[in-house]
């Protein structure tokens, strides 16, 4: 099939990519033409494994085309994938505007029948509002949803083998044309209509919040309790109905789906007039996390002389450079405001750090004599600090804030 995908960020790349490896033509659009170029010269503004390597071969094969702008006309497509970011509000739901501004230019540059298939994560009721645009506007077209459930670090591989394939829309014939780019997969297909399928994504990433909230109330507990912490997860996560998936405690979750998705569902409860207890107290958790590791690193500081905290870890998940809504920059921040000296290590997240952090903490190069320049030493990626020597007055804590045993 001919596609166009609209927006060369991690979801559009991630989407143009993967169709281009299974045999389609792809023309991907970037309204940056700097990143456009980049991006034809296999450069991604993010890491991703394998995913650079694969852009470089499908663009030099020809199967995928990248784009600085919208051209005049894409000629026909079979189908227009819309992944563009969609930021939260004030209010905790998601801006639409770059999905209209998206469909607005597909409608000017896709010659004839316009399908457009929503990648994005959108609140509930987009596809109708987007649908009843092109209708006022007397453009031939019909919109369906297709959410993403891709995770950073495993982007190909989790479009190759997805854990289930969701569409949503109410034209047939056009829908069958979506469901046959899926042929790959033999994973289960939820056919359904546009809004089941916009709630599907908020309510999967919102449950996934719940669990890593759960596991961290739980956590705390076994801590208070004298209990192991590890060994209570594993009980709980061996039961088949439960099991460990987003089970791991810690500072909390972070990321560019989790913490948005969580809240964009939140206010569509709100919009509604439901309750949502149990989804407001993740957001509650996951914020309490951030208040027990600083109490815990000021009641090891108090009564010092030197009040220096080196924080390792600043993406929100080990392996990557981003830094949205990450837990650990908040952690950083909130030690700031405590004035404290605050030193920073994760070599791939740096740069991303830097433009938020700017030069307000020290960027270590090594944790070679981190144990010997600080007070406290936070590990939010677990396992980063081992091995590293320790003068006597330092202490190292884990995500939970507990101090945590070394063996040089």
């Amino acid at each position: 099939m001919n596609l166009v995908v609209a927006g060369g960020g991690y979801v559009g790349l991630a989407t143009a990519v993967g169709f281009a490896r299974h045999g389609h033509q792809v023309q991907v659009v970037d309204i940056d033409p700097e990143r456009a170029q980049r991006l034809r010269e296999g450069a991604l503004p993010f890491v991703e494994p394998s995913l650079a390597e694969e852009l470089t071969r499908t663009v030099a094969s020809g199967a995928l085309t990248v784009h600085g702008g919208y051209p005049d006309s894409f000629g026909p497509a079979d189908l227009a994938f819309v992944c563009v970011d969609t930021s939260p509000t004030e209010a905790g739901d998601l801006d639409s505007s770059r999905i209209v501004a998206a469909v607005d230019d597909l409608a000017r540059s896709v010659e004839g029948y316009l399908r457009v298939v929503i990648r994005s994560t959108v609140n509930p009721g987009t596809a109708r509002m987007i649908e009843e645009r092109l209708r006022a506007h007397e453009r031939p077209a019909t919109v369906m949803v297709n959410p993403e459930f891709l995770r950073e670090g495993t982007a190909l591989l989790d479009f190759d083998f997805p854990s289930r394939r969701v569409v949503g829309g109410c034209d047939a014939e056009a829908l069958d044309m979506l469901c046959s780019l899926y042929a790959f997969s033999d994973a289960p297909l939820i056919r359904t209509d546009a809004a089941t399928a916009e709630l599907i994504k908020l309510a999967v990433n919102a449950s996934l919040a719940v669990r890593v909230s759960m596991a961290n109330e739980i956590a705390y507990l076994a801590d208070s309790a004298g209990a192991d912490v590890k060994s209570v997860l594993a009980g709980v996560g061996a039961d088949p109905r439960i099991g460990m998936d987003y089970l791991s405690p810690g500072l909390g979750f972070g990321g560019s789906c989790l913490p948005k998705d969580l809240n964009a569902l939140r206010a569509t409860s709100r919009a509604f007039g439901v309750p949502s207890a149990l989804f407001d107290g993740a957001a509650n958790t996951n914020g309490a996390a951030i208040e027990r590791v600083v109490g815990r690193t000021l009641g090891l500081l108090d009564g010092r002389e030197t009040r220096r905290v080196c924080v390792v870890g600043l993406a929100f998940k080990p392996e990557s450079d981003s830094i949205r809504s990450s837990q650990s920059i908040r952690l950083v921040q909130a030690l700031m405001g405590e004035r404290l000296s605050v030193s920073v290590y994760d070599p791939l997240a740096t740069a991303n750090a830097r433009a938020v952090l700017g030069d307000t903490v020290e960027y270590l190069d090594s944790l070679e004599t981190a144990g010997e320049d600080h007070d406290v030493i936070i590990e939010v990626h677990p396992g980063t600090t081992r091995g590293v020597r320790l003068h006597p007055g330092c202490t190292v804590l884990d995500g939970l804030a507990r101090p945590v045993c070394h063996v040089d």
